[in-house]
């Protein structure tokens, strides 16, 4: 028999035996040392980075601000405003991700991910909610305290010096449908702290949400601060918290002109939402754009910063369109601003906006496109107020909806009537009150 096993020819020697013992034994071992243990194929070597991500839901919809923790190192994680987290973990770890925030629960309740050695995607959760004690504010739509999404759709009325708890005027702007009262107020010692609670009874009694702001700061910056002392004032905070189920707070009315730079805005409302929310307010705060309302950039560049920053994760930003066309105040822009709110994911509504841009004699060189302010408003679920119900006793007043205050008698025609009940994208064609408010 001829043995062939290292090529050669008759019977092997000693040393060829050895060789052959030494490559059958050790080899495999000599291998094994080099190249360190065997993965299955896709998987990472022990230490390197594995990406867990997932997205959060609510009802279909996707939760910002929800906080995960990993578990192996404790580390806390918010989703963004799609509702999608992500981190990274060595593998090898194992650990267990549970969402939180408040008054939510979650489904699963965690998700235990042992022994990792590649990513994780699509570690999703859903979230289920019970009532809340205000309005929210859930990616880009507003929800009452039963969760359900509420556009606004309702007027500005100019009350507090003439009719500052509502007794008239409320009524009257709740024949047209409408679900919400955007509410001038002011420091004034003409209405006080019982007056403002007055106010807020009598527009929740008319089936409206309460949505009060203060004009001291209309275009100057240096006095927001003005404003937000108000807020924060006992007597003040006490009310609005009585009332935090239903009311709405508008921080300040068009506080500062075109003057005012990202950095101040961001710095300025970043303050003026912590000192309120430090006076225990939990209610949604809406901001109005710099630039006498009409600067949607400082909605666009600065909402993301500043939603991250409110405890409460509960902002409303709002747009006082009072361009008129020949400004600017083009339909095309109208669009465009209304397409950026809805693809950035941004709360927003139309806090503002007229038939002209002037009041008096001049309205019929300034025409605003209130109509497409109206359709394309509706059409992307953007909530949207006109100023205003009744202005004052001046004849030429051109932005009113009524001559006296009164339902039916209506101004500026065919603006009055077209806007609060006739038109096709009327109040009380598209206005829908939550049950919450019946």
């Amino acid at each position: 028999m001829k043995y062939r096993l290292w090529g050669g020819r008759g019977r092997p020697n000693h040393r060829d035996i050895i060789l052959l013992i030494g490559c059958v034994f050790f080899l495999p071992f000599i291998q094994c040392r080099k190249k360190g243990p065997i993965e299955p194929a896709g998987q990472k070597q022990r230490g390197e980075p594995c990406l867990i991500s997932g997205m959060i839901t609510f009802g279909g919809r996707p939760l910002f601000g929800v906080n995960v923790t990993f578990s192996h190192d404790t580390t806390t994680v918010l989703t963004d405003s799609s509702g999608c987290y992500s981190y990274s973990v060595p593998a090898g770890a194992s650990t267990v991700l549970t969402p939180s925030l408040d008054r939510f629960s979650f489904t699963p309740e965690n998700r235990h991910l042992p022994n990792i050695f590649a990513d994780q995607p699509n570690q999703n959760f859903s979230a289920n909610a019970g009532s809340f004690p205000t309005f929210r504010v859930e990616g880009r739509h507003l929800y009452d305290v039963n969760g359900e999404k509420v556009v606004l759709r309702g007027v500005n009325a100019m009350i507090i010096y003439w009719d500052k708890l509502g007794s008239v005027t409320y009524p009257e702007i709740a024949k047209t449908g409408a679900n919400v009262v955007r509410i001038f107020w002011t420091d004034d010692p003409v209405a006080n702290a019982v007056d403002l609670d007055g106010t807020l009874q009598t527009c929740v009694r008319n089936h409206m949400i309460p949505l009060p702001g203060v004009w001291m700061a209309t275009g100057k910056w240096d006095q927001l601060g003005v404003c937000v002392d108000y807020w924060c004032r006992p007597d003040i905070a006490s009310v609005v918290k009585k009332h935090e189920k239903t009311v709405l707070v508008n921080i300040a009315n068009e506080a500062g002109d075109g003057s005012v730079t990202d950095a101040q805005y961001r710095a300025g409302y970043e303050d003026a939402v912590g000192r309120i929310r430090a006076a225990g307010i939990r209610s949604p705060l809406v901001i109005d754009a710099a630039g006498w309302g009409r600067g949607e950039k400082y909605i666009f560049d600065n909402a993301q910063y500043l939603i991250e920053r409110d405890p409460e994760r509960n902002l409303i930003f709002s747009w006082h369109p009072w361009d008129p066309i020949s400004w600017g105040g083009t339909k095309k822009r109208i669009k465009a601003v209304i397409d950026s709110a809805v693809a950035k994911n941004i709360p927003f509504i139309i806090g503002e906006f007229s038939r002209s841009e002037q009041a008096d004699s001049r309205s019929a060189t300034t025409p605003i496109e209130w109509r497409t302010i109206m359709e394309y408003g509706h059409l992307n679920e953007i909530g949207w107020l006109p100023w205003v119900w009744w202005c004052c006793e001046e004849p030429n007043d051109g932005h009113s909806l009524t001559r006296d205050k009164i339902f039916g008698h209506w101004a500026n025609a065919p603006w009055g009537e077209e806007v609060a009940v006739s038109g096709t994208y009327s109040i009380q064609k598209t206005s829908v009150r939550p049950e919450s408010m019946q």
